[in-house]
């Protein structure tokens, strides 16, 4: 095929992925291997020049749309997304976790990749209202599980609603491990959904002390409802994607910021 021709098809590769980008908020290689046939080699030559014209931003395993726009990607794409930035949050936020602690894990990929590190910790206390924490802990772990229940949000895979605010109101956790889908210095705490908003506010009001988890990928951006000032947080955990301009504006809201680094 002539290369006038290759370069007019890879073009319109681009043209594609940069709008199915657009519409779905974040895509994986894996998908975008088998929509256009091609090589993993190709769709990351795809996503790197895509990426240089500002018309995407690059993902470990993807990409995912630019600017402050937050979007709300799948389960599945979620856990492919800053996977190992999220492991080495999960490993720095696991070291201050003591036997008989109460602690809480919000739903989230993050804090589901701390769950899965909770086994050699004794006599440990995990609230929650995430339905794969919860099944996790329970046939891996010791620990004294209290699953908050309620109605069943799937695109989420936890509890919602009245009964579930009920139960982890009436709860005392020592420490509560937090996500959000945006951290804004403005709009504090954000995410996608009104029923997640507030079964997150409600664990906040539970909590002695609150950590945030949050990958770099989420600083400075706002999701539609904000459910937090920034204040009410303890402590950042994130990884070294932060700039340091951000990190300076956390610290002066009175927030400790961890930047955690992966694992070798």
């Amino acid at each position: 095929m002539p290369k006038k021709m290759d370069n007019i098809l890879a073009q319109l590769r681009r043209n594609s992925i940069e709008e199915m980008v657009s519409e779905k908020g974040s895509v994986t290689v894996t998908e975008l291997c088998e929509k256009f046939n091609v090589t993993s080699a190709t769709i990351r030559s795809d996503l790197t020049k895509l990426e240089s014209a500002g018309r995407l931003e690059r993902t470990y395993g993807g990409a995912v749309c630019v600017g402050e726009k937050v979007y709300d990607p799948s389960l599945y794409v979620r856990e492919e997304l800053h996977i190992l930035e999220k492991q080495a949050i999960a490993h720095t936020a696991v070291q201050s976790i003591c036997p008989n602690d109460v602690i809480g894990l919000d739903s989230g990929s993050t804090t589901y990749q701390l769950c899965k590190l909770l086994g050699e910790i004794g006599q440990l206390t995990v609230v929650t209202y995430d339905l794969r924490i919860a099944t996790w802990l329970e046939y891996n772990t010791s620990a004294n599980v209290i699953m908050a229940g309620g109605s069943i949000n799937r695109n989420y895979h936890c509890t919602c609603g009245q009964i579930a605010r009920e139960t982890l109101s009436m709860l005392n956790i020592n420490r509560l491990f937090l996500s959000a889908n945006g951290v804004s210095i403005e709009q504090g705490l954000s995410t996608a959904a009104l029923d997640m908003a507030e079964i997150k506010s409600t664990m906040i009001k539970s909590a002695e002390s609150v950590s945030l988890l949050c990958d770099s990928s989420k600083m400075n951006r706002k999701a539609i409802v904000s459910f937090a000032p920034l204040s009410m947080v303890d402590e950042l955990i994130t990884d070294s994607g932060i700039t340091p301009a951000f990190a300076q504006q956390v610290k002066d809201v009175g927030v400790r910021v961890k930047v955690a680094q992966p694992k070798s």
